[in-house]
């Protein structure tokens, strides 16, 4: 067989795959639940067995295949099957959390507060090693391939909000331990929705340059609660409470000067009459 299969052509290697898939998928989908269980248990016990026998060097080989493997399907995949992916995935964690038992529950949180807790020591020695690097940063240096700089997957489901985080992160990072409920988003305006979703040209120019657009047309200032004089030279300026992003009405009232947002609203002779609102546009 492994002679046959180095004799194959790419098109034969591809219809192989492709059958293979057709021929697993009809199986899986005449599948009991047991029989489905005793599957995902027998493979899970070939793969600790394989996992096990691994060498370090093996093991790193192993992760950067995987990595190279999923960049490649992530770069590949279009915005439909983002989400659809992003469901499932998200589907199949809260699944298997409304499913396990007591004791799978703690021995999972233990795993997570163990992941926390190296990822905390990698942390501590990482900082010599990286102090002044990006001073020092050479074109040449490779910190992608340095141990230090791996942080995990992103394998951590948070209990309250469902928030997908890595293994460093704090429990109540994302919502404060269910503290924070963020309403559902509105669905966008059908325009909106096009430009987002379908695979046109111009929605394919628009999900290309998404982060220009949105930087072109912000309309907020900034805010804080209060701002910190410090003596001497200051190339920056420090803060403290809340920062807000500001946003006022479109029009401006009466008698009132336009500024801000409402600079986009004024007619081509307001624009011209007022020579303050010329210059800042």
């Amino acid at each position: 067989m492994r002679r046959a299969r180095q004799q194959e052509t790419e098109e034969e290697a591809s219809q192989r795959r492709s059958q293979n898939a057709a021929q697993t998928s009809r199986a899986r989908a005449n599948e009991t639940d047991d029989q489905t269980t005793h599957r995902n248990a027998l493979n899970a016990a070939r793969t600790a067995a394989c996992r096990a026998c691994e060498t370090n060097d093996e093991a790193s080989q192993r992760r950067a295949a995987n990595t190279a493997q999923t960049a490649t399907s992530r770069q590949n995949e279009s915005a439909n099957q983002r989400t659809t992916r992003r469901s499932a995935d998200l589907a199949r964690a809260l699944n298997r959390i409304a499913n396990e038992s007591s004791q799978e529950t703690s021995q999972r949180l233990d795993a997570q507060r163990s992941r926390s807790a190296r990822a905390a020591v990698t942390r501590r020695r990482r900082t010599p090693l990286l102090r002044n690097a990006a001073i020092n940063y050479s074109a040449d240096s490779e910190l992608l391939d340095d141990d230090h700089m791996f942080i995990g997957e992103l394998s951590i489901v948070c209990l309250h909000c469902s928030a997908f985080k890595w293994p460093g992160e704090t429990e109540g990072m994302c919502c404060s331990k269910g503290k924070v409920q963020l309403p559902e988003p509105r669905s966008p305006p059908d325009g909106l929705r096009h430009l987002l979703t379908a695979s046109t040209d111009d929605a394919k120019h628009f999900q290309a340059n998404i982060a220009s657009y949105n930087a072109a047309f912000q309309m907020t200032s900034f805010g804080a609660t209060s701002f910190v004089q410090q003596p001497g030279f200051n190339p920056t300026f420090t803060v403290q409470g809340k920062v807000y992003h500001r946003i006022g009405p479109a029009i401006p009232a009466q008698n009132q000067r336009p500024s801000f947002l409402q600079l986009y609203f004024l007619v081509l002779e307001e624009q011209l009459s007022s020579v303050e609102a010329y210059l800042i546009i």
